[in-house]
Order: C-alpha cells, then structure tokens, then sequence
C-alpha cells in the first residue's frame, strides 16, 4: 500500500512539474499578447523563430543527458566556441566552407567526448566537470581568435548557401524545419531503439 502510494505521490509530482513549465509559457505568452505590440503579426513569428530555433537543437541535445540525471554547463560555450573557430577558419585562412563546418561539428564533437570521459571514466560529478570544460572552452576560443569576433557568409555572399540551406531563405526560417526534423529524430531515438531504453533506465 505504501509503495502504490508513494508511485501515486510520484507521479502527480511529475505530471505538476510539466504543467507548471507549460503554465509559465502560456502566462508568458499571454503577457506579451496584451502588452506588446504587433505580437500576432507574421513578421513577430517569423523574428521570433529566426532567433530561438537554435536554443531548441542544443535543448534537444541535452534532454538525453539530462533525462540520465547528468547535467552539461560547457554546452553554449562548446557550441561559441567551436562556431567562432570555424567563422575564424572561413575569415582569416580562406577555408572552404563546408570544410569549416566540418572542423565545427569535430571540435564540438571533442569537447563532448572529453565531458564524456571525465564523468563515466575518471567518475568526476557532471557539474564539476562540465563546468571546468566551459571554462576551457571559453579559454581556447578567445587565444584563438584573439578576442574578435568571426562571421560567416550572408545569403548574398559566396558561400552563402549554407545560410539558405539552412538557416534562413526568402524570410522562411529554414532552420525551424531542420528543427523539427532533429526533433522527430530524437523522439525516435528516445521511445523506439534500444539506446533510448537504456538512457531512461539510467534514470531510474
């Protein structure tokens, strides 16, 4: 009897703490709706979408960590990081693009694999590891580039493919789709492949 209670108490907790993060966006959303201005307008959705996209791929990444119990801090510095690596790489050495982004995708890819390590082999607490590891992100990044700031091709430039390919192509947030195909892909990963079983069974 207790043991269904306590699984009752549970998974009321649970279901409160979900309801509590969808309220806060409907107030949210509900705040702006009636004290901003132009909130309903398709030119608002398309900003707003334009600019947040990203934060979803990074939420998306961390929700498998996060569901395990584990946390990652380095996680914008990583991403900051190696993007102004490869915007360095593309200004200042005339790196082909795609080659950049390639450069992107294995620095980033490194920095995870070193949290990685830290945690599952030498058994350091993901807050003490990646903590120190946005710090050394944030170090390497600035000794690189020197401080300055790194840009990469607009729609108009050459190379600015990747922008309409993308991120962004005739005021279409391109990167909202790409997010929702990411999205698809993790759900998949999460409730149906023998990977996503064990990352909740690490929950427990």
């Amino acid at each position: 009897m207790k043991e269904e209670l306590y699984e009752m108490q549970q998974f009321v907790t649970n279901n409160l703490r979900k309801l509590l993060a969808f309220g806060i966006l409907v107030v949210l959303y509900v705040f702006f709706a009636i004290f901003g201005r132009n909130f309903f307008s398709t030119d608002m959705a398309l900003v707003v979408l334009s600019s947040a996209y990203w934060i979803g791929f990074l939420a998306i990444g961390v929700t498998f960590v996060i569901i395990t119990g584990g946390i990652d801090l380095s996680l914008g510095t990583s991403m900051i990081c190696s993007a102004i690596i490869g915007g360095m790489l593309y200004r200042d050495f005339a790196m082909p693009l795609w080659l950049c982004f390639i450069v992107v995708v294995m620095i980033a890819t490194l920095i995870g694999l070193i949290n990685g390590i830290l945690v599952t082999r030498l058994k350091l607490p993901p807050f003490i590891a990646t903590l120190g590891m946005m710090m050394v992100a944030r170090g390497f990044g600035s000794i690189i580039t020197r401080t300055t700031a790194k840009t990469y091709p607009s729609m108009y430039e050459e190379g600015g493919w990747f922008q309409m390919t993308f991120l962004r192509s005739d005021n279409i947030p391109v990167g909202v789709l790409w997010l929702l195909a990411y999205f698809i892909l993790a759900f998949i990963i999460l409730n149906k492949t023998k990977l996503g079983r064990y990352i909740f069974a690490r929950q427990q």
